[in-house]
């Protein structure tokens, strides 16, 4: 689960970042994301962004038919500053509750190494602790976001390496360009047109549960396509196709952009 919820979070891959010489921005948008074909969840992101740093906040929870059999509702947020080398979170938290089991998650970061606050459920003993040194220069799961959103907007590539820790774990994921391709209309989507295609692996690399480590280590792959949908603004991310552990591949799609962002076609 802690290998699927992290490449879930890598489905939404660049959040609408506004060119890094734009001074503010206060974005929203929403996915829908589908396995086998049938709508699970909404995801909603939202990003407060100022030239002194980010406050980035994710809402999900199950619809439909999944509603019915497992309930569930999670919030992640995340809050950071900008530095020479890239972001630098300054604190993380998550709070979920999934048929009835609650789950919170607080990280603080100071100097380049997190220290977890607050988790529930707490860790199970048979959960492998994660060795300091390969703690320091991690990132939360929604910073690895900004990291992502600069490298496109400056380079139109995602070529990218990070570290990403969870309270738990720590996964190592990359990213390579894919090349651009076109998206052809989808009934579930409101975007259609040339986008960008960025590939992602992600796998764990410490805090493994003991007795399970041959499962943990398995590499699981993503996919995520981004276009421009107006003249003045970076990729956002359109859709997404991510393998799962155990039901194959997942899509998630644009529903819902930025208000303030009214094509649904790629700018030509």
């Amino acid at each position: 689960m802690a290998m699927m919820r992290a490449l879930l979070l890598l489905l939404l891959l660049v959040l609408p970042w506004p060119a890094l010489a734009q001074a503010s921005a206060d974005v929203t948008t929403t996915y829908s994301l589908a396995v086998l074909g049938i709508p699970i969840a909404e995801m909603r992101s939202h990003l407060t962004y100022t030239v002194a740093g980010y406050d980035l906040e994710m809402r999900t929870h199950t619809t439909g038919a999944a509603d019915l059999l497992v309930h569930g509702e999670q919030t992640a947020e995340s809050h950071g500053a900008w530095a020479a080398a890239g972001p630098q979170p300054r604190g993380y938290e998550t709070e979920g509750n999934w048929n009835g089991d609650l789950h919170r998650t607080v990280i603080a970061f100071a100097g380049g190494v997190p220290s977890v606050r607050v988790m529930v459920p707490p860790e199970k003993p048979n959960h492998e602790p994660v060795p300091p040194d390969m703690l320091r220069d991690t990132i939360d799961s929604l910073t690895i976001f900004a990291s992502l959103a600069r490298q496109v907007a400056l380079t139109g590539k995602c070529d990218i390496a990070a570290h990403l820790f969870d309270g738990l774990h720590v996964f190592a994921i990359t990213g390579q360009t894919g090349g651009e391709e076109v998206l052809k209309h989808d009934s579930q989507s409101v975007f259609e047109g040339r986008a960008l295609r960025c590939d992602f692996e992600g796998k764990m690399i410490a805090g493994f549960t003991r007795g399970d480590e041959g499962k943990q280590r398995h590499v699981l792959h993503a996919s995520a396509w981004l276009a421009r949908l107006a003249p003045d603004w970076p990729p956002l991310p359109v859709r997404a196709r991510f393998e799962t552990r155990y039901f194959g591949d997942a899509v998630a799609t644009l529903i819902a952009p930025a208000p303030t962002v009214a094509p649904v076609s790629a700018t030509k």
